[in-house]
């Protein structure tokens, strides 16, 4: 699976609930628009970790941060809730030579939920951030 799949699937699957999650929008972190109105979620996905496991098998991992930006604490910690609840298990299709381990997107190992100090921006507002790690794991036949 490419990562732009999986970018688009990501977003498809956030954007298309944006609204019951209680989202004014969603972003690809760092081109959030300028009048963007909070609450809003963004999402990037970092790089693949292959790891050979055999001559004719390797594990990818690919994880995605996604991060909710709202005028509250409580907003932000329960649309993290939501996101956590609506993105485990959602699986993304795989291709001829791989199969998605687990079903879908988990959250990652160790650290998987980031709740940071308030951040200020225009006007003396605050923004709460709540950040979650999903991972997913996919087995390749070399």
């Amino acid at each position: 699976m490419s990562a732009q799949a999986i970018n688009e699937f990501v977003y498809g699957v956030l954007d298309g609930e944006a609204g019951s999650l209680g989202a004014t929008g969603v972003y690809v972190q760092g081109d959030v628009a300028p009048d963007a109105e909070l609450p809003y979620i963004t999402y990037i996905q970092s790089p693949a970790i292959k790891r050979r496991i055999s001559n004719a098998h390797a594990i990818i991992r690919r994880t995605v941060q996604i991060d909710v930006m709202a005028a509250t604490p409580d907003e932000a910690e329960t649309m993290g809730d939501n996101i956590e609840a609506l993105m485990v298990g959602q699986g993304v299709a795989a291709d001829e030579s791989s199969s998605v381990f687990g079903g879908g997107f988990e959250l990652r190992e160790g650290t998987w939920r980031t709740i940071f100090a308030p951040q200020p921006v225009v006007d003396n507002e605050r923004v709460y951030r709540v950040s979650i790690l999903l991972q997913q794991d996919e087995a390749l036949t070399l």
